[in-house]
């Protein structure tokens, strides 16, 4: 049974996965077996699969990769709440009657 077996589930970054609970527990674990940074680093690629290792692999493919900005990376390409969604598109609102049609509005 491997460290991600036992004590930190492994993280693919699917639909229903949340990266912010990865990334807390991960780090509880870290706490509990006294890392240094060098080590959660080291370790992190363990953990995961799937696209949230691509990513992982993306953001430490720079020699002086930090943990925090691994994190960040995971977060930024992963996070799965709506409210992030919503930040990334324009929200337009169509009102009935108004000067355009549906079929323009949903063409733009």
């Amino acid at each position: 049974m491997g460290l991600c077996d036992s004590m930190i589930p492994r993280f693919e970054g699917k639909s229903g996965e949340d990266v912010l609970d990865f990334i807390d527990q991960y780090e509880r674990a870290a706490r509990a077996f006294d890392w240094n940074e060098k080590e959660k680093l080291d370790r992190l690629p363990l953990c995961l699969a799937g696209s949230a290792l691509a990513v992982c692999r993306s953001a430490m493919a720079k020699k002086t990769a930090k943990l925090v900005e691994v994190y960040a990376s995971l977060r930024e390409h992963l996070i799965q709440c709506p409210a992030v969604y919503l930040m990334r598109f324009h929200v337009r609102r169509f009102v009935p009657g108004g000067e355009q049609t549906f079929m323009s509005f949903a063409l733009e």
